[in-house]
């Protein structure tokens, strides 16, 4: 019996166990750590702490211990691509400030490339257009050489001067002149400003303009007709923007058209 007891004193802490002893194990919190946009992530560590006693001998206590684990980072989140929105109304006798629309998030690096006819071009490089070479310039609009003959950007499309084609209002013609400039008819249209997809509208009244205050976007402009008034995009922007995924001109011409969809 001694030589059993004594064989037990220098027995590991696994043995101690067997011969007696006891182990405690304990749960420990779980580690947590923040996702990077929103979210978080956490790993389940344990943390434990092991001691005992042997009955026989002399066996020193053994204690252990386990840190929770940091919860790995999270990955970011999906851009989000915002809807333009129109807030607030006018109370007669005073002006209230309006904010119309706003910039589209997306995804990628402004600046590396543009649309137009629907092919894609890296800024800077120079491609044939009509009567003329054409570059993308930074901020996504479309840029011309001096050689005498300016080309017009109207919705995404390419013209040559003298070309006509029709207005974005759908019921007047346009005409790009020789100075690159594109003139249109002002004849009065039906109001649809459901079909104006270039437009946002925060009054459909000529008292409703007069006594609101807003600011329209960056890249927008004011415009006040026969059907009310509010911000539109520029004359050269697509009424729809090519977002698949992996073209480089998405961000850029999301940011020129803040109202132009973005098609997936």
């Amino acid at each position: 019996m001694k030589h059993f007891r004594l064989a037990c004193a220098w027995l590991s802490l696994a043995a101690a166990v067997g011969c007696g002893g006891t182990v405690k194990v304990e749960s420990g919190s779980a580690g947590s750590g923040s996702r990077v946009d929103g979210g978080s992530g956490n790993v389940p560590p344990i943390s434990a702490s092991v001691g005992g006693s042997g009955n026989a001998g002399n066996l020193g206590n053994a204690q252990g211990s386990a840190t929770g684990a940091i919860g790995s980072v999270g990955s970011a989140g999906d851009p989000g691509v915002g809807a333009p929105s129109v807030g607030g109304s006018a109370a007669v006798g005073g002006s209230v400030g309006i904010g119309v629309g706003g910039e589209s998030g997306a995804g990628g690096e402004p600046g590396v490339a543009c649309e137009v006819d629907l092919v894609v071009h890296p800024v800077g490089q120079p491609f044939v257009c009509a009567c003329n070479t054409c570059w993308c310039e930074p901020d996504g609009t479309i840029a011309s050489g001096d050689n005498g003959c300016k080309v017009c950007v109207y919705l995404g499309e390419i013209h040559a001067p003298s070309e006509t084609f029709a207005d974005r209002d759908g019921c007047n013609q346009c005409e790009c002149s020789s100075t690159g400039k594109v003139n249109c008819t002002e004849k009065a249209c039906e109001c649809q400003p459901e079909k104006q997809w270039f437009r946002r509208y925060v009054s459909h009244s000529a008292t409703g303009c007069e006594l609101v205050d807003f600011e329209c976007p960056t890249n927008t402009s004011y415009f006040n007709d026969g059907c009310g008034c509010g911000c539109e995009e520029a004359l050269d922007c697509p009424q729809w923007i090519d977002c698949e995924p992996g073209n480089p001109a998405c961000a850029t011409m999301m940011k020129r058209c803040p109202y132009s969809p973005g098609a997936f």
